[in-house]
């Protein structure tokens, strides 16, 4: 009896899942979340010998967005992007880039029933904030704000209304301090997204 339950139970999960694709919406308003971890790609090498530096950082991000068609959106994200530390002798240092604004185009390529590879394209506006201290390093405090560009890459399954991504995502070109920049990057571990229309 558990196990004819059981199966009944799985047999309608299945169903739901796999609803026609043609009820799916292709158009519309849309809005999400996603969670995963960060990488500053060059501040560690520009560091002091003597100073540990740790480059890596959770990041998460609000989105929303309107789907034209099957193929093209244009998305709005609010993200923080985590900070860079580092601690030694010579002294200690924090970049965070917790004000993240990035607008992009999203191209959406159907490869199969419900998978879809994201492509993406925009500018971002990112505030950072730069803290040092130290025999070598003196002490400093400042903030940041800066533009430059954000693409990225992933893909998408969907379930109907509701999609799963997993997305790579960098922004170019952050301020990191008095003249420097890094590029950040973003791997997006999971990455919900809700049709509101």
């Amino acid at each position: 009896m558990k196990k004819s339950r059981w199966l009944i139970g799985l047999g309608l999960l299945a169903v739901v899942a796999a609803g026609p694709v043609a009820a799916q919406p292709t158009t519309g308003l849309y809005a999400g979340a996603s969670v995963g971890y960060s990488q500053f790609k060059d501040i560690c090498e520009a560091v002091v010998a003597g100073v540990s530096c740790d480059d890596n950082d959770t990041a998460w991000r609000a989105f929303g967005g309107y789907q034209f068609n099957e193929y093209f959106a244009l998305e709005f994200g609010f993200a923080n992007l985590g900070a860079a530390t580092g601690s030694g002798a010579p002294g200690s240092f924090s970049v965070e880039a917790k004000e993240a604004f990035d607008l992009s185009a999203l191209v959406t390529i159907p490869v199969a029933t419900r998978l879809s590879l994201l492509l993406r394209l925009g500018a971002h506006r990112v505030r950072t904030t730069v803290d040092q201290e130290g025999p070598s390093f003196g002490a400093l405090h400042e903030a940041k704000t800066g533009s430059g560009f954000t693409l990225g890459a992933g893909v998408e399954y969907s379930f109907g209304k509701l999609g799963v991504r997993a997305e790579w995502q960098r922004y170019d070109n952050v301020a990191t301090g008095t003249v420097a920049e890094d590029d950040i990057d973003v791997a997006s571990a999971l990455e919900l997204n809700l049709r509101l229309e």
